[in-house]
């Protein structure tokens, strides 16, 4: 731990991780550490989780990132759930994504509200599909601004007899014309 030490304080104090591993250390040697010092750590080994778990999916290991992001999740790690949810939906296990999209927004990921609504959209779900578009909205994701933006225009051009579109960024939305009956409707 002392040699540990001594490499990091010659390292560039500049660097995120270098600053996170000398706090880690410092505490675990009993040296006061402020909590800035602390949650800035946490913060630069949250996101390590995630880049870990997209190395890892992309060198073809997936079962072996979800496990990462599983035990992240499980810390408390507030960046991992939203990753998660997004590696299971790429995996095809979508209760599970859904799960892990839940925890995150309940840690207040508006990014995770927006993959949920594009979750519902694509089976055709507009109500829930909505519903968590606008609590992506309401904490400041801009593309599900965008998203409720274009479908409510679509619901317009509808209602005035126009060609309907769905937007590209809803993949399997269906046909345009369900989707917006059900816009209309719901």
């Amino acid at each position: 731990s002392t040699r540990a030490r001594a490499c990091l304080a010659r390292a560039d104090h500049g660097d995120p991780m270098v600053r996170a591993l000398d706090a880690v250390l410092r505490a675990e040697a009993g040296v006061r550490v402020s909590e800035e010092e602390l949650a800035r750590a946490r913060e630069w080994f949250d996101e390590a989780d995630v880049v870990w778990s997209r190395l890892l999916a992309a060198h073809g290991q997936s079962e072996r990132a979800v496990e990462v992001l599983q035990e992240a999740t499980r810390r408390g790690n507030r960046l991992s759930a939203t990753s998660l949810g997004y590696l299971l939906e790429e995996c095809g296990r979508e209760a599970e994504a859904t799960a892990a999209y839940r925890i995150a927004i309940e840690q207040g990921d508006g990014y995770a509200a927006y993959n949920l609504a594009l979750m519902h959209a694509a089976d055709g779900e507009m109500t829930a599909a909505r519903h968590w578009a606008r609590v992506a909205a309401d904490r400041g994701d801009r593309w599900a601004r965008r998203w409720l933006s274009s479908l409510q225009h679509q619901v317009r051009r509808a209602r005035r007899g126009g060609d309907i579109t769905v937007s590209r960024r809803v993949p399997g939305a269906g046909d345009a014309r369900s989707v917006v009956r059900q816009a209309i409707s719901g």
